[in-house]
């Protein structure tokens, strides 16, 4: 005896099972409910595993699709704000892996500020505000903190995913590293504000002083321009945003003149520059005069990336340019390195060309 019935899935018959018995048997209505029972659930189970598959093929398309896009892209569930899914590209972008699947709200890795140098809340992201609200940002550059310690832009923008009825179900987020293009806008009208500067005074102390200013804050927290007189060396400018700090800088300098045998002077003896991403205070208390020293660098002031270069003209170097990074918590590479001392060579030609006009005059 055979009996056969139906696999039911959700959009219909998928299917047949079919049951033997020996000859003779006769089915109770007690074993056919059980045969049906038995049906309704293998259609359960093969209709979930079909689906499984389906979504298992889906989930590799879309993670295929996301791993060949040219931009980094994130996907948020709501309305926990788990991280489901990042792509290469964003952990290439951040230079940071991802620890896995994480909650928005450890944003460790993610370092970002607002215009006014506040650091970004967890509210304050794009992929959060879509979130929290259905809110679509465009396009919206951000100043960042990479993980490696470097600040850089990245342009991002955030969609959220609405169920029929219109409910967050999660957020996706793309995101493109627009650092080099900023930065290259930002060198050049730099580079022309400075040329602009330079050439308004014939008094080179004077023009000096003006780049001091005008470094400050746009490329460091502090900015001292030094000048080499015969056999001496001469602190031109020091700046600072705050008035109170170039004060306590300046008494700082009465007490402990700068002098050639320093890393100061080893630059403009060498013509070579220094770069120190992180200064630690054990590199300083190495090289101070006293614990005075080593405190008042690192507590009141609280420095930690310095570079210095060369003003170098036509084959002598004139002084020396230092750049320090201090409250901004900006991390110095080589890239400001050239930069600084693009700017450095600028200087110190309108340095040369305002004492050669000078002695021209005086003869």
């Amino acid at each position: 005896m055979i009996a056969s019935l139906p696999v039911q899935g959700r959009g219909g018959v998928i299917g047949a099972i079919a049951f033997r018995f020996g000859d003779g048997r006769r089915l109770e209505r007690a074993d056919r409910s059980a045969l049906t029972t038995i049906a309704q659930h293998y259609g359960q189970a093969l209709d979930r595993a079909r689906l499984f598959e389906v979504a298992e093929s889906e989930r590799q398309r879309l993670e295929a699709l996301m791993h060949q896009l040219p931009v980094g892209v994130a996907i948020a569930e709501a309305p926990s704000g788990h991280i489901v899914a990042v792509n290469g590209k964003a952990t290439e972008i951040w230079r940071v892996p991802p620890p896995g699947p994480e909650p928005i709200t450890d944003v460790t890795p993610y370092v970002a500020y607002h215009p006014d140098g506040r650091r970004f809340e967890t509210s304050d992201w794009p992929i959060a505000r879509s979130l929290a609200t259905g809110e679509v940002v465009d396009g919206e550059e951000i100043d960042v903190e990479f993980g490696d310690g470097t600040r850089g832009w990245v342009n991002i923008s955030a969609r959220p995913v609405l169920d029929a009825s219109g409910h967050v179900l999660g957020a996706v987020t793309t995101l493109v590293d627009v650092t080099e293009p900023r930065r290259r806008e930002t060198e050049a009208r730099f580079l022309a504000d400075a040329t602009d500067l330079l050439t308004q005074s014939l008094d080179p102390d004077e023009s000096l002083r003006h780049l001091a200013r005008l470094v400050v804050p746009r490329l460091a927290d502090w900015c001292v321009v030094y000048v080499l007189d015969g056999t001496r060396l001469r602190t031109v400018a020091i700046e600072h945003s705050d008035p109170g700090r170039v004060e306590l800088a300046r008494d700082l300098e009465n007490r402990y003149p700068t002098d050639l045998s320093g890393g100061v002077g080893r630059v403009i003896d060498t013509g070579e520059s220094q770069l120190t991403p992180r200064i630690t205070r054990e590199m300083v208390g190495a090289a101070a005069p006293d614990a005075d020293f080593t405190r008042i660098i690192f507590d009141e002031l609280g420095l930690h990336s310095a570079l210095t270069v060369p003003l170098r003209a036509r084959g002598q170097v004139l002084g020396a340019l230092t750049l320090v990074a201090a409250e901004s918590d900006r991390v110095f590479g080589e890239r400001d390195l050239s930069f600084a001392e693009d700017i450095a060579t600028h200087a110190a030609l309108a340095v040369a060309n305002a004492r050669l006009y000078t002695e021209q005059q005086d003869i």
